[in-house]
């Protein structure tokens, strides 16, 4: 069973729990009630974020039990792995997105992603691969400036990189050299924006 593609304009503000509900009943008729609740529950008010781990689900049938106990963690994993890139390197170009409130990258912006791509390691051509395929999803949005979207995504993978990767206070300084001066001002202040949420990582404090 395939979802057909949503019949819905998925450009709305953020919807209730019993919105996004009544949303999957109507394009997945196939899920069950339980399904249901916990994806409307996960998707934050997204339609979009709903409608993509519906069809994840739908996919991978055989696994489907699992589907309801599964942490955040697997949901989020659900979510971000699309189809054409490892998905090693889609999180690390999320992950790297979310650090910051909004990223450059069309037309003369696009220095702030290139910068962004060497920070995660992934090449600049990649990184436009996965960039292009999770805006099909929705996950990305945003053309000038592009952002990883629903927020609680964002603040999953940007606490992710600091347990991983954070910063000490001499890198941290490294980090500050790094950023090109053209756009340096205008980066960490989008950088901190998110610093409030990662005080619940042992590195982030």
């Amino acid at each position: 069973g395939t979802v057909p593609s949503p019949a819905l304009p998925y450009k709305l503000e953020r919807l209730s729990r019993e919105a996004i509900e009544e949303i999957l009943k109507t394009e997945a008729p196939g899920l069950p009630g339980d399904v249901i609740r916990r994806l409307s529950q996960f998707a934050d008010g997204y339609p979009r974020i709903a409608v993509l781990l519906s069809e994840s689900y739908l996919a991978n049938r055989e696994g489907s039990e699992n589907f309801l106990t599964i942490s955040d963690d697997n949901l989020i994993n659900q979510l971000i792995n699309g189809r054409q890139m490892d998905s090693r390197t889609t999180r690390r170009v999320l992950q790297g997105l979310s650090l910051f409130r909004k990223v450059g990258y069309e037309g003369g912006l696009s220095k702030e992603s290139e910068w962004v791509a060497e920070l995660v390691m992934v090449d600049w051509y990649n990184f436009q691969e996965v960039v292009a395929e999770q805006r099909r999803r929705g996950i990305i949005q945003g053309h000038h400036y592009i952002y990883v979207t629903p927020f609680m995504l964002r603040i999953h993978l940007l606490k992710e990189w600091w347990e991983s990767h954070g910063l000490t206070k001499e890198n941290f300084n490294e980090f500050v050299g790094s950023i090109p001066e053209q756009f340096k001002a205008d980066l960490l202040e989008r950088f901190f924006d998110h610093i409030p949420y990662i005080t619940t990582t042992a590195r982030g404090k």
